[in-house]
């Protein structure tokens, strides 16, 4: 499948961001490919061991930079960073970019994940407010909604 780089954050729900270019293949030409049911609402993914997983809106998974990434920055990614192959959701908390995906689930239905079962919000829709930016190491205020840029800038 062809290979899509986008330029993107990864926003964490612990407050902490990171901008990079991701490298993968976008879940909406994975969905193509597979000729996903039209009935589908949900997108599921598992990581190794299926221990973790999450599931975001089928409209969120065909966004243009919604990604099975396999690439940050030019580089593969290493285990500890989520590879060989992670969700990128830049769109929301980046619990929903699920870490070392081995199997995507095609549902109608919504089943809450790893972290929702534990409180986080199912939608994990980005909220306003200050996260550290680990490009350059500032606290930085960002908006609602992905965040594209910081709100100093």
């Amino acid at each position: 499948m062809p290979k899509t780089v986008a330029d993107a954050r990864l926003t964490s729900m612990t407050r902490f961001s990171v901008r990079g270019l991701w490298g993968g293949v976008k879940v909406a030409d994975v969905m193509n490919a597979v000729e996903v049911d039209p009935g589908v609402k949900y997108v599921r993914f598992w990581s190794y061991r299926q221990i973790y997983n999450t599931a975001i809106p089928v409209e969120i998974a065909r966004k243009e930079k919604m990604l099975l990434a396999y690439e940050f920055d030019g580089e593969h990614l290493e285990e500890d960073y989520g590879g060989p192959v992670r969700g990128l959701c830049p769109y929301l908390w980046g619990y929903k970019s699920a870490k070392s995906v081995i199997k995507v689930e095609f549902t109608d239905t919504y089943a809450s994940g790893f972290w929702e079962v534990r409180g986080y919000p199912d939608e994990a829709y980005i909220e306003a407010g200050k996260v550290r930016d680990l490009n350059s190491g500032r606290i930085r205020p960002i908006p609602d909604g992905e965040v594209v840029r910081f709100l100093d800038e």
